[in-house]
């Protein structure tokens, strides 16, 4: 998605609110976690003649979890009770998680375009899945392994031609 424009700017003149809430949760070897956001731009005088349009809206959201299957207390970095090739094989740590971000307006009537003074923007969002295992070996060392799912919901901003495909991401942490 990094080269794919998913969501085009609009021309905006006025206040911007933006409004958000999360949650974060710890009981043992698990935690959940989950966030809200909602915001808002004016359209003063955007219109073609100089009218104020429908705001222009923003939203998105994620829930996300983790499960320590080697039995470790959850904490923010995960420290192993065993560090890998010293006595054990550091902490193995399943994770999870489900978003969705869409962008419109606030309003609106009739047909929604892309144009950047269209009264009503069209609708476009994507969906992401990720699932993953991330094995932390020790203190300094985490290796990450996830599969992400996308949907993108308008086929002229997807990068195939469905709007869902898949993404592997291996990733190799160092920590100071």
């Amino acid at each position: 998605m990094t080269q794919d424009t998913f969501y085009r700017s609009v021309y905006v003149q006025g206040r911007r609110r933006r409004w958000e809430g999360d949650v974060d949760w710890i009981f043992g070897p698990a935690s959940a976690r989950a966030e809200y956001t909602w915001v808002t731009e004016d359209r003063l005088q955007q219109g073609i003649g100089n009218e104020d349009l429908p705001d222009a809206r923003a939203r998105s959201w994620y829930v996300s979890g983790t499960w320590l299957l080697t039995g470790e207390e959850k904490t923010r970095p995960v420290h192993p009770a065993h560090d890998f090739l010293r006595g054990g094989i550091g902490a193995v740590e399943l994770v999870g998680r489900y978003e969705r971000m869409w962008f419109d307006s606030a309003g609106g009537t009739g047909e929604a375009f892309r144009n950047p003074r269209a009264e009503n923007i069209l609708p476009s969002s994507e969906r992401a899945l990720t699932l993953g295992v991330n094995w932390t070996l020790n203190r300094f060392l985490k290796l990450q392994v996830n599969a992400i799912r996308e949907h993108v919901t308008d086929p002229e901003r997807s990068p195939v031609p469905n709007g869902a495909f898949w993404s592997r991401v291996l990733r190799l942490q160092f920590v100071l």
